[in-house]
């Protein structure tokens, strides 16, 4: 009796431990994923601010060229 007993138990424990380590598996999966997203957006956010830090400068020496010029 007390066999059968522990025979069952150790399956729903290991049964449970399969969960928990699917669920973990699935948050990790997800939180991945999450981080590559914002990764892409830092980058894409970072090159933007070169573009617009480039413009600005183009923008302020042509200022600059046609301040000379008159």
């Amino acid at each position: 009796m007390w066999r059968i007993y522990i025979i069952e138990r150790k399956r729903r424990l290991c049964e449970n431990i399969k969960k928990q380590h699917h669920y973990f598996c699935q948050f990790k999966k997800k939180t991945i994923k999450k981080l590559v997203e914002m990764h892409f957006l830092l980058i894409s956010f970072n090159i933007l601010k070169i573009y617009i830090n480039k413009v600005c400068l183009f923008l302020e020496l042509m200022c600059k060229l046609y301040i000379l010029y008159i």
